[in-house]
């Protein structure tokens, strides 16, 4: 998955945070979030939806901790309106 090629672990947790059940699912889905990346609104940006795209795989899920969901959407809004 090109969103989250470096993230240090290559197994994911399916279905994920987002209810895709597939890794085909996830990787289409997460294509659209390639050009926010490329504006670097958030220097953690990656890392948050690699969480929600491709939550790593343990024994149980690990959900993003809600302060770093909350700085990526306030840096990363801006650019996402409409």
């Amino acid at each position: 998955m090109a969103l989250c090629h470096d993230i240090g672990y290559t197994e994911m947790w399916l279905p994920n945070l987002l209810d895709y059940d597939t890794a085909d699912e996830a990787i289409q889905q997460s294509v659209s979030w390639l050009p926010v990346l490329a504006r670097e609104c958030h220097p953690d940006a990656r890392l948050f939806l690699c969480s929600l795209f491709a939550p790593v795989c343990l024994n149980r899920v690990i959900y993003p901790c809600r302060s770093l969901c909350e700085a990526v959407q306030a840096s990363c809004a801006p650019i996402m309106a409409c």
